[in-house]
């Protein structure tokens, strides 16, 4: 029990306990009041771990406001971009743009353009309308043709071409066979020029028949249609960097893309038919392009396409009134 000492009025009352040694301290020694004693306190297990925080105390004031910052500087044209202008921060000025990025003028370097890829073109045309008066070294498209002007607006011809490599063998039949084996789909409501150079030779076969040439074995339809043509039935195999006089030539004018009869009374084994056309057509109705050639009769060997055989087609306008490209007056 720890010590009591005299009350002014004699009583008893607590106490500090004597005795105890250096860095004690008093501690309750039970539950009961007043009972204390002196003791050692181990204090080698340091501090105990955090408690949980308090709760958030109420805002501070409103601090003063700062010196301005940087800001984007003033001045500068029209399409000039914000540069920097060394490494130091905010270190930036108005500059022209060069490089990759033009937004309209004149060019005072050269124009490289970026490699096609198979999804990507190096420069597409867009459709629109051309100029009212066509400026020296204009480029222009209007969805039907390319232009260009170098002097007076012409046509940019975005040819078509399909040339054989190698003789195309036909059937021994009477029903329609494509000329080279391959067609061309054709756009609506535009006129194209075009020229066919074919010979056809067959070397078995003596029953007599006609030759056909139609250009509507395809799915585009015609609003006109108009060629000269030259055509050729020499008895004989084809000759070579030389004239064959066997045979007679006709000169004509087709004016319909539907089959003609070209030649008749076609009877020998051997024989070579040359064809040339040049002419232009317009189309009503886009769709495939496909020339094509038949025989009234089967004449018992097939015909071939020979090789070097060709067809060019090009667009020159839109349809529905007279083709005018250029200065014509």
């Amino acid at each position: 029990m720890g010590l009591y000492i005299p009350a002014p009025d004699g009583s008893e009352s607590p106490g500090v306990a004597p005795g105890g040694l250096a860095n004690q301290v008093l501690r309750k020694a039970s539950d009961l009041n007043y009972d204390t004693e002196w003791a050692d306190v181990d204090i080698a297990g340091g501090i105990g771990p955090a408690g949980p925080a308090g709760p958030a105390g109420p805002a501070g004031a409103t601090g003063a406001t700062g010196p301005a910052g940087p800001g984007v500087p003033t001045g500068g044209t029209a399409g000039q971009v914000l540069t920097k202008a060394s490494s130091t921060n905010y270190d930036s000025a108005w500059q022209t743009p060069s490089g990759s990025t033009f937004t309209g003028g004149t060019l005072t370097t050269n124009l490289t353009l970026a490699a096609g890829t198979t999804s990507l073109s190096p420069l597409t045309l867009q459709s629109g309308t051309n100029l009212t008066s066509a400026t020296a070294g204009a480029v222009e498209y209007d969805g039907k043709v390319i232009y260009s002007t170098p002097n007076g607006r012409g046509v940019s011809p975005s040819m078509m071409f399909y040339r054989l490599d190698s003789a195309l063998a036909g059937s021994n039949v009477n029903t329609a066979q494509n000329i080279f084996g391959v067609g061309v789909t054709l756009q609506a409501s535009t006129v194209y020029a075009f020229e066919m150079v074919a010979t056809f030779t067959k070397t078995a076969g003596t029953t007599s028949h006609i030759f056909y040439i139609a250009f509507n074995g395809g799915t585009a339809t015609f609003n006109n249609f108009f060629a000269n043509n030259l055509c050729a039935s020499v008895q004989g195999a084809p000759s070579t960097n030389t004239n064959n006089s066997l045979g007679t030539t006709y000169i004509g004018i087709t004016n319909t893309a539907a089959e003609v009869s070209y030649l008749s009374g076609i009877s020998g084994a051997t024989r070579t038919l040359p064809f040339f056309f040049s002419g232009t057509f317009s189309i009503s109705s886009g769709g495939t392009f496909l020339p094509k050639y038949r025989m009234s009769s089967a004449p018992g060997g097939e015909y071939s396409t020979m090789i070097g055989s060709y067809i060019r087609i090009w667009p020159i306008g839109a349809s529905g009134s007279n083709t005018s490209v250029g200065p014509w007056a």
